[in-house]
């Protein structure tokens, strides 16, 4: 909304005045008014012009944030739906940066990015993760999902410890909606994921965390929760 705020409706109100000047000084003329319209012309042509090419601009980028809306939305629905003895967080404010989700229950804490992208039709569009490199339809994304994964992790666990003085494993998760997922190493750190498969993934792991555990962490990250609610408030 932001994006469409400051690139697409200054220029349309710039635009759009312009016209009506145009307009104003084509009456003046039809009047017998002294004119100047192929001037005010020129300069509506050159807004609209202005305009035009900030819709073109900007698509791309609204696209692909529309598309990581819809994609989180997917992911949140299944954690909330799916694992329901879990505790579910979203959007976990840090410095700079938002971690998409977080579970916590009996089998470990999870640090979940959900990563999307649009595709192109080729007949091998597929995510491949081997351990050490990632490609999505046999390229790698411009930015590193799987360093990111790990530095929100770290970014997580140093949370829940200020807030409870445990210090606890969490795994670093990539989910990739809506595309076909190869996972092509064992026991990695960092699970690259369908949404579907971490159901599955999270309750295959070993019992890590008591009731007691699970109550203190949930609690520390609703306490960073509203103090980060609070702080935006403030600004």
């Amino acid at each position: 909304e932001t994006l469409i705020e400051d690139k697409r409706m200054v220029p349309a109100m710039m635009a759009l005045l312009l016209g009506m000047m145009a307009m104003f000084e084509w009456c003046r003329f039809a009047f017998n008014l002294p004119p100047q319209p192929k001037f005010f012309t020129f300069v509506a042509v050159m807004g609209a012009s202005f305009l035009y090419w900030n819709v073109r601009r900007t698509r791309p980028l609204i696209a692909q944030l529309r598309l990581g809306i819809r994609g989180e939305r997917e992911v949140g629905q299944i954690l909330n739906d799916e694992l329901t003895e879990y505790e579910v967080f979203h959007d976990i404010v840090c410095d700079g940066f938002n971690i998409d989700h977080a579970l916590i229950g009996p089998n470990g804490i999870f640090s979940i990015e959900t990563k999307t992208r649009t595709k192109s039709g080729g007949v091998d569009e597929k995510v491949i993760y081997d351990g050490e490199r990632l490609t999505v339809a046999g390229f790698e994304p411009d930015r590193d999902a799987i360093a990111q994964a790990k530095g929100c992790a770290a970014a997580l666990k140093k949370i829940i410890r200020d807030q409870t003085g445990q210090d606890i494993f969490v795994r670093p998760v990539v989910l990739f909606p809506g595309w076909w997922v190869e996972m092509r190493v064992k026991n990695p750190e960092v699970w690259v994921l369908h949404p579907t498969r971490l159901l599955g993934f999270v309750r295959h792991e070993p019992v890590r965390l008591t009731a007691e555990q699970i109550r203190a962490v949930s609690g520390g990250l609703k306490r960073h929760q509203q103090f980060e609610e609070k702080k935006q408030a403030v600004m």
